[in-house]
């Protein structure tokens, strides 16, 4: 009877997870089935370790459900008071802080199957292996225990390790004026997400010490909603480049990600953030172009609102738009958010565009990368998902991709292995 109630108690909480989730935030409604999968993980790891005598295991199973209560919790919460009322610390943290229980607590469970599969090959043989079934177990939790101490560190100090990434990027047909033209770019910033106004400051001094020709971003200003960028105006006010700073839209920035009371709501939250970009002195690029002029000559700055081969990122770029008449530059370069939107459009039906600088990936705030060796979760999802890309094109000539890891961070409040970035490009015309 207990066994039934507790499973009835689950799925409740898991059910409402699904109803809250999907009213507060319809933007993720099509991911809440994979919470389908999780629970039926999760419930087979409860199971294990309810049958676990040690000390650890009776811990770990006293307070198990204790994520999926705080998720419930915080939907819950989030439809009595509206998510975009929320501090925006604590609507980028609050998640976190539940990632950061619950992937330790599955972490396990690839060791608990392999336990399991000898225990019953144990009992149909007539044969039993304590001694493997024992330490699949430790070693199981062993890694939960890492998994746990790595995602703090990279939540305490990794996330603002900020690293300038050097590109040299030669096109062959670069105007004289434009030889050696100290591109930075920056990427995915989520004001949102930033506790406070010091480490920003720190990453705007280490871009200006660059002293770039020209500042470009590449999308996601924000989290859910254009207030959160209102407290930092003054210190992205302060970047400088002699040619400007030029920034488009990313997903994010539109709003897409709560539930509003009405289209005006939702457009007043766009008109904000159009107003934000003029108060800071940011020329904001929404399917258009301009040439940037140097000396005597002049290249052509494309920007695209944001194109996603992923339908839920939406798909509101337009090429021909944005390129209008300027179709006969020397040298073009395109920002766009998503990398998709190079492999997908520019690479195969633009072949003028010589560079396209990208973001969003984050490069999924974790990974490995070495001189011989790179490695990010988000190379199951992108074919470009960090640093500098080239193809050959049908006419044969290079274009290139640069795909920035982003300076800050959403979902997880941390960064392992993968610093937030500042993009350092320069142009040449020759190696």
């Amino acid at each position: 009877m207990r066994k039934k109630i507790i499973i009835a108690a689950i799925t409740l909480i898991v059910i409402l997870i699904f109803i809250s989730g999907a009213f507060e935030f319809p933007k993720y409604a099509g991911r809440m089935p994979a919470l389908l999968l999780i629970f039926g993980i999760e419930l087979y790891s409860f199971w294990s370790f309810k049958s676990s005598t040690t000390k650890w295991g009776k811990f770990v199973r006293r307070f198990f459900w204790i994520p999926d209560i705080l998720l419930l919790s915080f939907f819950l919460i989030a439809r009595i008071i509206p998510f975009d009322l929320w501090y925006g610390p604590l609507r980028a943290y609050f998640m976190g802080l539940i990632l950061i229980i619950y992937l330790p607590r599955l972490i396990p469970v690839p060791f608990l199957l392999i336990k399991d599969l000898f225990r019953l090959i144990g009992k149909a043989g007539g044969h039993d292996y304590p001694r493997i079934q024992k330490w699949m177990f430790g070693n199981g939790i062993k890694f939960s225990l890492f998994t746990f101490v790595i995602l703090i560190y990279g939540m305490l100090i990794g996330v603002y390790q900020f690293k300038v990434y050097d590109a040299q990027v030669k096109i062959t047909n670069l105007p004289p004026s434009f030889e050696g033209l100290r591109i930075v770019q920056i990427s995915d910033i989520h004001l949102g997400s930033w506790i406070s106004k010091r480490p920003l400051r720190e990453a705007v001094k280490e871009i200006n010490d660059l002293y770039p020709d020209i500042i470009l971003f590449t999308g996601d200003l924000v989290n859910f909603t254009s207030d959160e960028a209102f407290r930092f105006k003054d210190e992205l006010k302060s970047l400088k480049a002699p040619l400007g700073v030029y920034a488009i839209l990313g997903n994010h920035d539109y709003g897409d990600y709560l539930s509003w009371p009405d289209s005006i709501a939702k457009q007043h939250n766009m008109d904000t953030l159009y107003w934000f970009y003029k108060q800071i002195g940011w020329k904001l690029m929404r399917n258009e172009s301009t040439f940037i002029h140097k000396g005597n000559d002049s290249i052509l700055l494309i920007g695209v609102e944001n194109w996603s081969i992923k339908k839920r990122f939406g798909h509101k770029g337009n090429m021909k738009e944005a390129i209008g008449n300027h179709k006969n530059a020397a040298v073009n370069i395109l920002l766009s958010h998503d990398p998709t939107h190079w492999e997908a459009e520019v690479s195969k039906d633009y072949p003028t565009i010589d560079l396209t600088l990208s973001g969003h990936t984050h490069g999924m705030q974790m990974g490995l990368e070495t001189k011989w060796f790179r490695f990010s979760p988000a190379q199951w999802m992108y074919n470009y998902w960090g640093g500098l890309y080239k193809k050959q094109n049908s006419l044969g000539k290079a274009q290139y991709l640069y795909v920035n890891r982003g300076l800050g961070h959403i979902g997880y409040p941390g960064r392992i292995g993968m610093n937030p970035e500042i993009t350092l490009i320069t142009l040449s015309s020759k190696e």
